[in-house]
């Protein structure tokens, strides 16, 4: 129905630059293609500390590669930054309109993956930013975010996707396999836990290397195996191979018909071949 759709949505923020075609952006910068989210995020991660190549000759991954700042705004800070907080307002205007039909059949399960990919988008900018402003459903019209500190968005996330696992609140994510490929399920959570426990003391001064290797011991827990064979992974159809569909986490589909942009997989095929 309208909230799958609305769902549909959010996740279509992490591998999309627009409801129409990969030539146009929502957001703005000099290139559409420079606007996703999943390539900027792998460049700032990667290609500021000289793990990847990129023969496209874009000049804000050299600015990056190089520390070379300048007052020009930078496409790769400015899409990563700019479409996780879209992600969050997408997520809370869900909840917020959610929140009226909480009696409707499945609406619960919806919700839990609308906060998981709220959580998601705020570790992305913990991880980066360190100290976003911190937005809920009740900001949408409301009364500006504030910030909560580093430590504190640390303590929200992990408490946030804990109850999504639990299901303590009664909106819980589904177990593998109980739910259409590519939603998000408990091992996604438990994933993101785990990679943000490996960074704990940095986000709070407090090492966490125990409950790194909990959750990643409940991600494996939880039915996810390596695939036999590792090239499949990175073909076109991935998804759609048992084998690989048993190590594959938390995907963002794109199937070159329907979702087309010039990030996810084709940036990281594409730009590092010269042709």
């Amino acid at each position: 129905g309208d909230f799958e759709k609305g769902l549909a949505y959010i996740y279509g923020s992490f591998s999309l630059v627009s409801q129409s075609d990969p030539g146009s952006a929502d957001i703005n910068v000099g290139d559409a293609g420079a606007s996703e989210l999943v390539r900027q995020y792998m460049v700032l991660n990667e290609m500021s500390v000289g793990s990847l190549k990129c023969v496209w000759g874009d000049t804000y991954v050299a600015d990056l590669q190089n520390n070379s700042w300048t007052t020009a705004p930078n496409d790769a800070l400015i899409a990563v930054y700019t479409r996780c907080m879209m992600i969050v307002t997408r997520s809370n205007e869900f909840l917020l309109q959610s929140d009226k039909k909480i009696d409707m059949e499945g609406i619960k399960e919806l919700r839990a993956e609308a906060r998981f990919l709220r959580s998601l988008g705020y570790y992305i900018l913990l991880d980066l930013f360190g100290n976003p402003p911190f937005a809920l459903p009740e900001n949408i019209g409301g009364a500006l975010p504030t910030q909560i500190g580093r430590e504190g968005l640390f303590n929200w996330i992990e408490s946030e996707l804990k109850a999504i696992i639990s299901g303590e609140d009664g909106e819980a994510l589904p177990n593998k396999g109980s739910v259409a490929y590519p939603r998000a399920d408990k091992g996604a959570a438990q994933a993101v836990l785990a990679r943000m426990y490996l960074n704990a003391e940095v986000y709070t001064g407090t090492a966490q290397w125990g409950e790194a290797a909990e959750y990643a011991t409940k991600v494996i827990g939880s039915g996810f195996v390596l695939s036999d064979n590792y090239k499949e992974l990175f073909m076109a159809d991935n998804g759609e191979n048992p084998e690989t569909r048993k190590e594959i986490i938390f995907p963002l589909r794109q199937d070159g018909i329907r979702t087309k942009s010039y990030g996810g997989s084709f940036f990281l095929v594409a730009a590092t071949r010269i042709a």
